[in-house]
């Protein structure tokens, strides 16, 4: 594939391992994280992988602003920070919308596509469902701890044959790169898998700080998990997403094969900063209560640790 500029926003772990696998295969990466000791590291140190994937690449350059993507014509643009940033980055974003730029949303949650619309042109707007995952040691490094190949991208509703094949030709991209990724005409339903088994563990992270591997094997925890999981199920087949009578077994064994790390939901909240559950398990619960459905232990539990966030809020 052609040389291409590829812009990534967020140097987190999904970000990182985005940025040095693009690199590695001769594309031009520009990586922008607001914190300037980030991006200072990434373009004197670079960024390196370690763990299931084992790799030091370096990046074309790391900058500190979206706007300073404008000159350097962009391809394409991987939105990779946590979704609650996805409001605030609205301006900037259209502001590198030239009518040919790829947006491409790799976020984790519900919804984001139709915030992105708000400001970007839609025929060139793409979901990402992203199946790696990792844990930031230092800035540019990152333990890479799974990854449940393939990852998906897909189009805004609507779109025409023109985003088609574009979402196409961003899926050889990454796939021609190290990242398995295929084109997905069903890509709000693989966005509703991601996000059940994220709303299905993540809460329960926080609230027990158990790693992801303890949660599953111990029985109590484990009967959490299987209930609020069936609550999700619920919710996403009254929104026309039925995954099939072995899902669930599927969805539980995908869980159980997380390995012994803490969930990023719980790394956030650990470390002081805002956690994502309002674009996964209060979406579950929004969406579930416009069909009636009251999913009691979801709103439970996003109770509770709402209640742990002013908490600990309140306290810094």
């Amino acid at each position: 594939m052609d040389q291409r500029k590829v812009g990534v926003i967020g140097a987190g772990a999904i970000g990182c391992v985005l940025a040095a696998k693009l690199s590695q295969a001769g594309h031009d990466v520009y990586v922008v994280d607001v914190k300037k000791e980030i991006a200072d590291a990434l373009n004197s140190d670079g960024i390196h992988l370690s763990g299931i994937m084992e790799l030091d690449s370096r990046v074309t350059k790391a900058l500190t602003s979206i706007g300073q993507l404008k000159q350097y014509d962009i391809d394409h643009i991987f939105i990779c920070t946590k979704a609650y940033v996805l409001p605030l980055i609205l301006g900037d974003l259209s502001g590198l919308d030239n009518g040919k730029t790829s947006f491409v949303c790799f976020q984790n949650g519900l919804d984001l596509l139709e915030i992105l619309a708000l400001r970007i042109d839609s025929r060139y707007i793409f979901r990402g469902a992203v199946n790696y995952a990792g844990m930031i040691a230092k800035p540019g490094y990152v333990d890479v701890t799974f990854f449940h190949a393939p990852n998906y991208i897909g189009c805004h509703r609507g779109a025409g044959g023109e985003a088609i094949a574009k979402a196409k030709e961003i899926a050889s991209l990454l796939t021609d790169s190290g990242l398995e990724t295929e084109y997905a005409s069903d890509i709000q339903k693989r966005v509703w898998q991601k996000v059940i088994l994220n709303s299905a563990l993540m809460l329960t992270s926080v609230l027990t700080r158990l790693p992801m591997n303890q949660i599953m094997e111990i029985p109590e925890t484990r009967e959490v998990i299987e209930s609020h999981l069936d609550e999700c199920l619920e919710v996403a087949k009254a929104e026309g997403y039925d995954f099939g009578d072995d899902f669930r077994d599927k969805a539980l064994q995908y869980l159980s094969k997380a390995g012994a790390h803490k969930t990023s939901m719980l790394l956030d909240f650990e470390m002081g900063n805002p956690i994502e559950v309002d674009f996964l398990n209060a979406k579950i619960q929004e969406h579930g209560e416009k069909h009636g459905l009251a999913c009691k232990q979801n709103k439970l539990m996003l109770a509770l640790v709402k209640g742990l966030l002013k908490h600990r809020n309140s306290n810094k």
